[in-house]
């Protein structure tokens, strides 16, 4: 085999080892990398079914019964909705190191009632190109946890650290 052949296929190989160990890392954590359009499909079908079925099984009885309890049903999410009213607070800016960059992560934090509602990063995250997703995952897996109880994302562990802190920053001035 010619020296550059070698040379190709190590390097590729390098790639398929580098690649296999970030999703090992990944999975290890517990981070789980989700598209939210997927996510949001299986929530709405479920949702629809149950009203389905109540609609198709009273209205062999009659009617105006299964209209009735149709109507009914989003008039209590509304009232739910606006009787716990949104808090959002602000992180204090923890500064942190990333990849030789200074650089300080601030989020808000929006919560109704007890549960999260939103997470935003205000300043900080990763450059572009491959990590321009970073701040995306930390503030989805932030919502999926509640809280900062979630893995880190292999190779943006100073990035995730940082964002944990301020998260935790955030939900203590609640």
């Amino acid at each position: 085999m010619r020296k550059i052949t070698q040379n190709i296929v190590g390097v590729i190989s390098l790639g398929v080892l580098a690649t296999s160990w970030s999703i090992g890392q990944a999975t290890e954590t517990g981070l789980v990398i989700s598209n939210p359009a997927a996510t949001d499909a299986p929530t709405t079908a479920p949702t629809t079914d149950p009203t389905a079925e109540p609609t198709a099984e009273p209205s062999a009885s009659a009617s105006a019964t299964p209209t009735a309890s149709a109507k009914a049903t989003p008039a209590p999410s509304k009232t739910a909705s606006t009787s716990a009213a949104s808090v959002t607070k602000k992180s204090d800016a923890i500064s942190y190191v990333a990849h030789r960059r200074q650089g300080d992560m601030q989020i808000s934090v929006t919560k109704q009632g007890s549960k999260i509602t939103d997470v935003s990063i205000i300043s900080g995250g990763t450059e572009g190109g491959d990590w321009a997703s970073v701040p995306g995952l930390l503030a989805d897996a932030a919502l999926k946890a509640q809280g900062s109880g979630f893995g880190n994302i292999g190779g943006a562990t100073h990035t995730t650290d940082a964002f944990k802190t301020a998260l935790e920053n955030a939900l203590a001035k609640f």
